[in-house]
């Protein structure tokens, strides 16, 4: 608001609004304050609250992730018994995984690359011909090139009933093959590789026995998929046998079925047919439109192609721990250089506790 005053001489009055010069010319002398240095001076003020408050929600936010990391770390793994999982489509998360800003996706990279150049039980590429414009894809595997890690993976396959909605058998003798595997894997360089990685940034235990378990909870804990249902599903069983949804109303019923080697074996026993293939991504991995197994129809289907089981589980592990829900970059070099892909992964939460729902490389 403008101001009146009366002065003689010349000097300095402050009034309510500001400093005002007060000239001698006896009348009285119409002030005008300065809206717009007190414009500016609120405005600077309302962004350095605003910075303020953002610096003290980071910080409490970080408090908070480092907190229920902390709790994580030191109360899984342990062993896993079975549990009624809620749909994945209908439960809301509510675990709260550490945080990613200590492993970057270079670090994913070079992880990944290396576990790629370790992977000395994958089958080299004059031992498998494949056929990417008609059926059927596997023309020849040398299956004498399977080594111990092969033969304990495959006598997993059999343990589950492909139809959700109907049970698992997980009895002694399946969790027996399922401890064989894990500790026949665990040997190997891939599996090494990644155990040092995920202990060194706080992700897993040193222990070589509490990590088996960890990944015995994240692969083959037992889980339904639908509120209320049995026990018929696990992310092995989906993402390296596949299942079948006979509930849908449409003919693509066939979910998961990211595995090679089981592409292999149920191709050669004549339940796989009918395969459209898309597309060679990054070395060995292989897409296709559609393919038919059992009588069901799958589309959108992407898999490695020659790799061991080792590999493939240190590499889904690694992309499903530090990863899940988004894109996890991974190296691989061949002759020819080094090319980046991708692997997308889906956790499956219940009772707080970690467990895969799929996970597969992208192409």
């Amino acid at each position: 608001m403008a101001k009146k005053m009366t002065q003689i001489g010349i000097g300095v009055e402050k009034g309510k609004d500001d400093a005002h010069l007060v000239i001698n010319t006896g009348r009285p002398y119409l002030v005008q304050p300065h809206p717009q240095r007190k414009k500016r001076s609120s405005f600077l003020y309302f962004i350095v609250t605003l910075l303020t408050v953002c610096v003290i929600f980071l910080t409490i936010s970080q408090i908070v992730w480092l907190v229920r990391s902390h709790i994580w770390l030191n109360t899984t793994p342990g062993h896993v018994g079975e549990f009624d999982a809620q749909s994945f489509e209908e439960y809301e998360d509510q675990w709260l995984y550490v945080s990613m800003a200590n492993v970057t996706d270079w670090d994913l990279q070079n992880v990944s690359g290396k576990m790629w150049l370790a992977d000395n039980n994958s089958l080299s590429d004059n031992q498998y011909t494949i056929n990417r414009s008609g059926n059927p894809f596997f023309k020849s595997v040398d299956t004498s090139a399977f080594g111990p890690t092969f033969q304990v993976f495959k006598k997993l396959l059999d343990n589950y009933i492909h139809e959700l909605g109907t049970p698992d058998l997980n009895n002694a003798v399946h969790q027996r093959e399922q401890i064989d595997f894990l500790n026949a894997i665990m040997v190997t360089e891939p599996m090494k590789i990644l155990h040092d990685f995920l202990a060194e940034k706080g992700y897993a235990n040193s222990s070589k026995s509490d990590f088996i378990e960890q990944l015995k909870q994240y692969w083959f804990t037992p889980y339904n998929r639908t509120r209320g249902g049995p026990l018929d599903s696990s992310g092995f069983e989906h993402v390296f046998v596949g299942e079948i949804d006979n509930r849908k109303p449409t003919n693509i019923k066939v979910f998961g079925f990211h595995g090679w080697v089981n592409f292999y074996l149920e191709e050669k026993a004549g339940n796989l047919s009918n395969t459209q293939h898309k597309a060679t991504c990054q070395p060995r991995t292989e897409s296709f439109t559609s393919m038919n197994w059992l009588g069901y129809n799958k589309t959108s289907l992407s898999m490695f192609v020659g790799t061991s089981p080792e590999y493939e589980f240190a590499v889904f592990t690694l992309c499903f721990v530090i990863r899940p829900d988004l894109d996890c970059p991974i190296n691989t070099t061949t002759a020819n250089g080094t090319y980046t892909g991708n692997i997308l992964s889906y956790k499956m939460r219940a009772y707080h506790i970690p467990t895969i729902s799929s996970v597969f490389p992208q192409c």
